[in-house]
């Protein structure tokens, strides 16, 4: 196609397409002068042009866009074509060139890159751009005991060496199994376990493992104050013992109690001269140690009082005042005179005290004192045995 051009001087500007790439030459027919009588003189000349081929825009991936710790990571061209220089930008910033297919980076940021060719074109346009973030996770460490007593646990605890915390935690056992805690901490018996610890979008990692040969056993003694009572008096029972968690007492009449603290009251209601307590302490991990004391108790006691008979009307077996305080008064209807048994019992039903009384046929009112000393807030029971029959009464001391 012809193309005519006007031009001033001896110069002029041709138009010609870039859009597609190749060579093209444009050939000068003619010159015709732009006067009133149009003179035409045929012209010869050659202009050549070349249209580079202009890059594509590339295309980026990267395996990981998560960086942990100061790890390297790599972005790499799909499309990458040899001979093409690349320039990397980093949030909109130049920086760096090269020829290579890929582009390692150590920091977060975006990341776009612009092709351009050998002859100087480049691409139309950047790349998408790929985001790169970064975060840390300290590698954690384990503190408490590494050793328990047969079928004993141990408190397991997750710190780091710097300032720094984790966003969540993961105890296993065997490594590889259903999670046992997701907590910093993890009570943990005989066995082996791993600990996995995130934050920040970063995980790692560490195994620890918890044998049963402990030798961290409870020690001291036992001690019983006083250690010499009357019956149904009261001592004090201390263990004086280091490194125990929990007790188990057990009394001279079999009663066993669990405690978490080293000291008991106790009211003993059997006669003997060595009434033995034991005590198995034990550790957080499950450690125990045998003590043993003795207690000397008094024997039972049973009053004989006096005549207490009372004329009037009263209700046979009649128990008051419930709740009592320093004692308890009974009245009874007898058939003929005869000595009446009343027996005192704890709510568990044992014995605490006998009293005998003289009483006569008909109407009798019996007093019982010194009762100050019984436990307060304590319920207990008595019995009376007379006509023949066995009566009972709940109390309650206050």
């Amino acid at each position: 196609a012809e193309q005519t051009i006007v031009s001033s001087g001896n110069t002029a500007v041709l138009s010609a397409p870039t859009q597609i790439e190749g060579v093209f030459t444009y050939s000068l027919l003619r010159v015709q002068e732009s006067s009133s009588t149009s003179c035409s003189n045929a012209a010869t000349g050659d202009a050549t042009i070349v249209v580079e081929a202009q890059p594509v825009k590339a295309v980026i991936t990267a395996a990981n866009t998560h960086l942990c710790n100061g790890d390297t990571g790599v972005i790499r061209i799909l499309n990458y074509a040899p001979g093409t220089t690349y320039y990397w930008y980093k949030d909109g910033g130049l920086l760096r060139s090269s020829t290579e297919d890929t582009l390692k980076v150590h920091e977060g940021g975006s990341y776009t890159v612009l092709p351009v060719s050998a002859e100087g074109c480049a691409a139309a346009a950047v790349s998408e751009a790929i985001t790169i973030t970064t975060g840390s996770v300290t590698t954690p460490i384990i503190t408490g005991s590494l050793k328990v007593c047969p079928e004993g646990k141990t408190l397991l605890t997750a710190t780091t060496a710097v300032e720094s915390s984790y966003e969540r935690w993961r105890w296993s056992s065997p490594p590889g199994a259903e999670a046992l805690s997701e907590d910093s901490s993890f009570f943990a018996g005989a066995g082996q376990y791993r600990l996995w610890v995130s934050a920040q979008g970063c995980a790692d990692s560490v195994s620890v493992a918890v044998t049963a040969d402990d030798t961290g056993f409870p020690a001291g003694r036992l001690t019983i104050t006083p250690a010499s009572i009357a019956y149904g008096g009261q001592s004090t029972l201390t263990a004086e013992v280091s490194g125990a968690a929990k007790y188990r007492w057990v009394v001279s009449d079999g009663q066993a109690f669990e405690t978490g603290g080293n000291r008991i009251e106790h009211r003993f209601y059997q006669s003997g001269d060595s009434i033995p307590v034991s005590l198995w302490a034990t550790s957080e991990r499950n450690c125990t140690s045998l003590f043993t004391s003795f207690v000397k108790v008094g024997p039972m006691t049973r009053d004989t009082l006096p005549d207490n008979s009372f004329t009037g009307t009263v209700r046979d077996w009649n128990v008051f005042p419930i709740p009592f305080s320093d004692r308890i008064q009974v009245t009874a209807v007898l058939k003929r005179a005869e000595t009446v048994l009343l027996d005192l019992f704890t709510a568990e039903g044992r014995w605490v005290r006998s009293w005998q009384y003289r009483g006569q046929k008909g109407e009798n009112l019996f007093v019982v004192e010194g009762l100050q000393n019984l436990l307060s807030g304590a319920f207990y029971f008595i019995t009376g045995f007379y006509n023949g029959e066995k009566h009972a009464e709940n109390l309650f001391k206050q």
